[in-house]
């Protein structure tokens, strides 16, 4: 088998690895940074390893993310605890 077929993954499994359905990926696609798919014929086909670069960098994101929303809600709480502490 030819291994750039092994690289190329259809709509259905791109859909399974992101664990998300048909319309959740038409949204994923939205996104300016999400990988373009190829055509092959009238197919559809993803790259791997594009998708696996752009999950990685989602990844990055969402812990950045996760943190300033941390920091931004220990700060509120805190704001808050002095308000009724007086």
């Amino acid at each position: 088998m030819n291994s750039v077929t092994n690289d190329l993954i259809t709509m259905m499994e791109l859909a399974a690895l992101l664990r998300v359905g048909r319309t959740g990926l038409w949204r994923i696609r939205k996104d300016p940074a999400f990988p373009q798919p190829i055509m092959i014929g009238r197919r559809l086909r993803w790259r791997r390893a594009d998708i696996d670069r752009w999950l990685d960098g989602k990844v990055g994101m969402a812990v950045d993310r996760r943190c300033n929303a941390h920091t931004k809600c220990t700060r509120a709480r805190s704001a808050a605890g002095r308000m009724f502490r007086r």
